[in-house]
């Protein structure tokens, strides 16, 4: 081999090695860019499911209140009528008592 060709193999060598290392360099920026937009997708994504969650959260929230109201108000209608009926009743009763208890 004559030294022209032994020059060329070293220029041909080191524009490979530059290939080579461009091309590392390009999948190392392409695999921090996949995961980057990864993280960015993650991110966006649970910041939408938060959303969603706080929302349902607040309509659960307010159904219980809804719910919580609507009972409270049964329970004091059904004790007002059990208290009405105990008083038009109570004397009747106790005389039902203790007539039973007597015989």
């Amino acid at each position: 081999m004559e030294i022209k060709d032994l020059k060329a193999l070293v220029e041909l060598d080191e524009k490979t090695r530059a290939d080579v290392e461009k091309a590392h360099a390009l999948k190392s920026n392409l695999k921090k860019a996949i995961s980057d937009e990864k993280q960015k997708i993650a991110d966006e994504t649970w910041k939408q499911i938060k959303v969603l969650v706080e929302k349902k959260k607040q309509e659960l929230d307010d159904s219980v209140r809804h719910d919580e109201l609507e009972n409270r108000e049964e329970f004091e209608t059904a004790a007002l009528k059990l208290k009405n009926t105990f008083e038009a009743n109570k004397d009747k009763w106790c005389d039902d008592i203790y007539e039973r208890c007597l015989h």
